[in-house]
């Protein structure tokens, strides 16, 4: 069984009070690409997880500290913050052929850094664009009032 952590958002003008990124299970077969990223498989489509946000590593503070090598408590509540991370990426059967191939999403979100909480950041407002595979294009089409992202699956916090 693989368990990862995925990001989430929402359109709600009121923080929900449930907002914590819940955990996904999958008991379906698994392998790897050649990033190290998993592939799951379901009965109509393929899932790329991001390594770094699977369980229990994400969770794991002895094993993976992303709070420390990104250093999130540099940003003030209410600031600006830019991130890139990686996204859950699913794709459908048709594309079965290249699925070894296919990588997890490179997003990019700005917005107003809101809360910090031990694993995962809530952003207000943000704008938030995938940046790889091709095309680019806002993620999701229309703009969320909340992104809860994961801190395992941030890549960079750019200043």
């Amino acid at each position: 069984m693989l368990q990862f952590i995925d990001a989430k958002y929402t359109y709600d003008t009121k923080l929900p009070t449930d907002i914590e990124p819940k955990v996904e299970m999958y008991e379906r077969a698994y392998t790897t690409n050649k990033y190290g990223d998993y592939i799951l498989c379901t009965s109509d489509e393929y899932f790329i997880v991001p390594r770094d946000c699977a369980l229990p590593d994400c969770y794991d503070d002895t094993k993976y500290n992303k709070d420390k090598q990104l250093n999130f408590s540099k940003y003030e509540i209410g600031e600006t913050i830019k991130i890139t991370w990686k996204d859950v990426t699913s794709l459908d059967k048709e594309n079965q052929k290249v699925i070894s191939k296919q990588v997890c999403s490179q997003m990019y979100t700005e917005g107003i850094f809101l809360e910090n909480h031990k694993h995962f950041l809530i952003i207000q407002n943000p704008e938030t664009m995938r940046l790889s595979p091709t095309p680019f294009k806002n993620h999701p089409e229309k703009r969320p009032m909340y992104y809860v992202i994961p801190k395992c699956a941030v890549t960079n916090l750019i200043s």
